[in-house]
């Protein structure tokens, strides 16, 4: 990959939930998480969060992400149960930007009380799933299991401003419910090459990994 692509590259906030909701990118913008637990295995990372669908939320107060603006990319490890709702993995406040998964398994990116816009491909119920997407102000692309899943086009000025939030929109009832990990934001486009790196066949990626000689490891071995 470029090394514009590289994972570490323009990467705002990491939240790996192994744990806690704390920054791993070393920009120190620390979740705040209402109800959370943990559970083991995670995916990539020893454990990963469990939202209940009530009020399991954490929330994001710092300016570099209020203020987050186009273009960006966002990538996140979930597992959808078969009876949630629309559920919102990030999320401004209201009249601002989510990043979502509907009750159907389409995720959608949109503005809260406006329009939105969704993937072509769905999550499957009770499944670890990697979502993705980049938004440049024009088009949308939207990524499953590290295969692009639709690059429909939207624009909205002022679209991505507000305080955010992981697992709900304030002053909305779109709790997310069930397991996550490793929520990414960039404040750049990545390209197709690097959502499959993120997917990395299904082992995932730990991009803060180092090994001598070696920049990362993939899925537990070394790269």
């Amino acid at each position: 990959m470029a090394a514009a692509d590289e994972p570490l590259e323009n990467l705002l906030a990491a939240y790996n939930l192994n744990g806690n909701a704390d920054d791993s990118s070393g920009n120190d913008y620390h979740g705040v998480p209402t109800g959370i637990t943990y559970t083991s295995p995670g995916p990539v990372y020893p454990q990963w969060g469990v939202f209940d669908g009530i009020d399991d939320i954490s929330v994001i107060n710092y300016a570099a992400l209020n203020n987050l603006d186009v273009p960006f990319s966002l990538s996140c490890i979930v597992k959808k149960p078969a009876t949630a709702g629309p559920a919102v993995v990030l999320a401004g406040a209201l009249t601002t930007m989510f990043f979502s998964i509907q009750s159907s398994g389409v995720v959608t990116l949109g503005k809260s009380g406006t329009s939105q816009i969704d993937s072509t491909t769905m999550v499957a119920d009770d499944t670890t799933t990697w979502i993705g997407c980049s938004y440049d102000g024009i088009t949308a692309k939207f990524y499953l299991q590290g295969i692009s899943g639709g690059t429909p086009a939207y624009a909205d000025p002022g679209f991505v401003s507000g305080v955010k939030e992981i697992g709900n929109i304030a002053g909305f009832s779109f709790y997310f419910k069930d397991n996550m990990q490793q929520l990414l934001i960039y404040d750049s486009i990545k390209s197709d090459a690097f959502f499959s790196t993120i997917y990395n066949g299904g082992a995932g990626l730990d991009i803060f990994a180092e090994v001598s000689g070696f920049p990362f490891f993939f899925g537990g071995g070394h790269f």
